[in-house]
């Protein structure tokens, strides 16, 4: 009889200590802020087949990790709103002499906000809508602080104008070098423009990801169709989830890659394009994201 209680009351203790671990888990998530795991990697091989699918994965892991809003005509669609500690995550870039840069987003709007080196030296762009990124991110290093924001106004005034800055998986190899470098605003503006486009835009727009897919072995000038759309992400954004039937309720202007404009009046028209929509109840509050 004595033996059969043990048994019972082993039982129980280890019930109750299953609850507590797996219910704890549920309650409190993991945490995406601060030392924690990056929500996902790009490893940079040189080899294009490897390349295109690593790459594509690490489009896929963003999109599914963060786009946790209720989707629009079944495209994801970004959190309307998050507690402080999950406002920032990160993803991480590693070249093939394997010099990894680990980028801190925002999961609200995606916009990129800061860097961090293997060296344990961290980086802020001075963006004061962000300036709260310091609290969360890269507590373990040194933070240092940009003279430049995010945006690319500010990017361009140092050499890192979206025209005449190459994209392309090698082309990411090679600035992720020079991110060890230097840290001039002059040196890093192009590496900067270069990461912004192909992790923050490309998980935004299918259609930058696919260019990035398409010229997977080779380097390409952003045109009129890219840029365009990264000006436009929030209008799209808003335009798509407010739509009546398909239809939009005013015109979203594009353009064409010869800079011809265009407007787009319906979802059908740029839903493959897309890869994960701004929330609309923030896009009232979200300005400048891309320009």
């Amino acid at each position: 009889m004595k033996g059969n209680m043990n048994k019972v009351l082993i039982a129980l203790v280890t019930w109750f200590c299953w609850t507590v671990v797996f219910g704890l888990a549920r309650v409190y998530p993991l945490q995406t802020n601060g030392n924690s795991v990056a929500i996902a990697s790009f490893t940079i091989t040189r080899y294009g087949e490897t390349d295109k699918a690593d790459y594509l994965q690490f489009m896929e892991d963003i999109r599914s990790k963060l786009g946790t809003g209720t989707p629009s005509h079944g495209i994801p669609v970004l959190p309307v709103s998050v507690s402080k500690n999950q406002k920032y995550t990160t993803v991480e870039l590693i070249n093939s002499g394997n010099k990894k840069v680990t980028i801190g987003l925002n999961v609200l709007d995606l916009y990129v906000v800061a860097y961090k080196l293997e060296n344990q030296n961290s980086y802020f762009f001075n963006d004061p809508k962000f300036k709260d990124a310091t609290d969360y991110l890269f507590k373990d290093t040194k933070q240092n602080p940009l003279k430049i924001s995010g945006n690319y106004e500010s990017l361009k005034t140092q050499g890192g104008d979206r025209e005449t800055v190459y994209l392309g998986v090698g082309q990411l190899d090679s600035f992720i070098y020079t991110l060890y470098e230097s840290t001039l605003p002059k040196d890093i503006a192009k590496p900067l423009v270069c990461i912004i486009q192909m992790v923050s835009e490309a998980t935004r727009y299918k259609y930058i990801e696919n260019e990035v897919v398409k010229h997977i072995s080779d380097r390409f000038l952003p045109k009129g169709d890219i840029i365009s759309r990264e000006n436009k992400w929030q209008d799209l954004s808003e335009a798509i989830q407010k739509s009546v039937a398909d239809e939009f309720t005013k015109p979203v202007q594009l353009q064409a890659p010869d800079y011809n404009v265009y407007n787009v009046y319906r979802v059908q028209q740029v839903k493959d394009d897309m890869g994960l929509l701004l929330n609309q109840a923030n896009s009232g509050e979200t300005e400048d994201i891309t320009t």
